[in-house]
């Protein structure tokens, strides 16, 4: 079940962004104060092959799978997207909608409503290096966890 990392509220004009986690998804939800969802990102399948649904009130969908740079152990490079194509969308919609039961309903909702709009999905387009993997995993008390890492790309709130 995804349940919200409760962070320090953001300061400045940025919207509200909001993360929640489970073993298989992150996600991170941007909203703004008046105008509700403006942006999220579901990350999903963590541990095998990770890639990331993205979508934002401006520039639509975007479909990547997520490139570690982690190719040496000797070496640290930072995670960025890289176009995936279009997912499988009825296995990411059956997993989101079982691990978001315990999310809010109105983030629910909408999330799922975005997923499962099928026009969209063959149009997953908007630039992947414009993206960037703003989490670090962590180990803690003897548990993986994800930090995310600065602000939000700017890149990806430019035009929300």
């Amino acid at each position: 079940m995804l349940q919200e990392n409760v962070r320090k509220t953001e300061e400045g004009h940025e919207p509200r962004r909001r993360w929640f986690s489970d073993e298989y998804f992150d996600l991170v939800v941007w909203q703004s104060a008046g105008d509700g969802i403006v942006g999220f990102q579901l990350c999903y399948d963590k541990d095998r092959a990770e890639r990331a649904v993205s979508w934002t009130r401006s520039r639509g969908y975007g479909h990547f799978r997520v490139e570690t740079g982690e190719d040496s152990p000797v070496k640290n490079m930072t995670p960025v997207l890289v176009s995936a194509g279009a997912p499988a969308k009825e296995p990411l919609l059956a997993r989101f909608s079982e691990a978001s039961r315990t999310l809010d309903p109105i983030i629910r909702d909408f999330i799922f409503e975005r997923l499962q709009e099928h026009s969209q999905w063959a149009r997953c387009t908007h630039g992947a290096l414009d993206w960037s993997v703003t989490r670090r995993a962590t180990r803690r008390n003897g548990h993986d966890h994800a930090d995310y890492l600065g602000k939000t790309p700017a890149r990806l709130m430019e035009s929300v």
